[in-house]
């Protein structure tokens, strides 16, 4: 039970419970909105007939190598390193070790920018070049939907926060939005969505240029990488 249940809560599927594990997963798998009782699984590129499909059941973006083959071991009996495409390289090892490096970097300076009690003043300039470095590891490994919304979704939340770059911003949330519906089918009630729809909401209607309204976008930026950083979480 422990090795094919879905999240804290033990979910089993008939199916997607037996989906295996790699790290350079072909596909990637979502919850319904408000329904844990249902998941999709989602290809992430183009899968040929007779290919076995998988998906990553530890992430590359919050741990080393080294930390995701052990909590595989002990968690699922998979020993990563004698058949993973990247556990099994030493060079993709260590550009997945770069990239987990750089998710944390990237994290942990909004976070302090953000943090109420030791904020410091964002450099957007700087947050953007964190995230194109990101994104350029995200392209790299094949990572699937969800970091990229998110990645896009925060990087359109710094430019609304510092009142700069909005023609990025309406990018962002642009791409971020096309990506979203690609991964849900086009559900438009479907979390993914409806958080783009609201960050286009703040955008359109220049909400943000309001103090409270910053103030709230700021909070909202710190809890969600705060999160991000604490638990490992995509």
């Amino acid at each position: 039970f422990k090795m094919n249940k879905f999240g804290n809560s033990g979910h089993l599927y008939v199916h997607m419970s037996r989906v295996n594990h790699d790290c350079y997963g072909n596909s990637s798998y979502m919850h319904l909105n408000h329904r844990d009782d249902v998941q999709i699984l989602v290809a992430k590129k183009a899968i040929k007939a007779g290919e076995e499909i998988t998906f990553a059941y530890k992430h590359l973006l919050y741990n080393t190598p080294a930390e995701r083959r052990q909590e595989l071991r002990q968690t699922y009996g998979i020993f990563c390193e004698r058949q993973c495409r990247i556990c099994s390289n030493p060079t993709l090892e260590k550009r997945a070790r770069e990239l987990s490096q750089a998710q944390r970097s990237y994290l942990t300076y909004l976070r302090d920018c953000c943090n109420g009690t030791h904020k410091i003043e964002m450099d957007l300039g700087h947050v953007l070049e964190l995230g194109s470095k990101l994104r350029k590891f995200y392209d790299e490994f094949e990572v699937h939907s969800s970091p990229y919304i998110q990645l896009l979704n925060q990087l359109s939340i710094c430019c609304m926060i510092r009142n700069q770059e909005i023609k990025k911003c309406r990018k962002f949330l642009d791409e971020a939005m096309e990506i979203s519906l690609a991964f849900t089918g086009s559900d438009s009630e479907s979390a993914p969505v409806q958080e783009v729809k609201q960050l286009q909401l703040f955008l359109s209607s220049k909400m943000y240029t309001n103090a409270d309204s910053g103030d709230m976008l700021t909070h909202g930026l710190w809890e969600m990488v705060s999160v991000f950083l604490a638990e490992g979480t995509v």
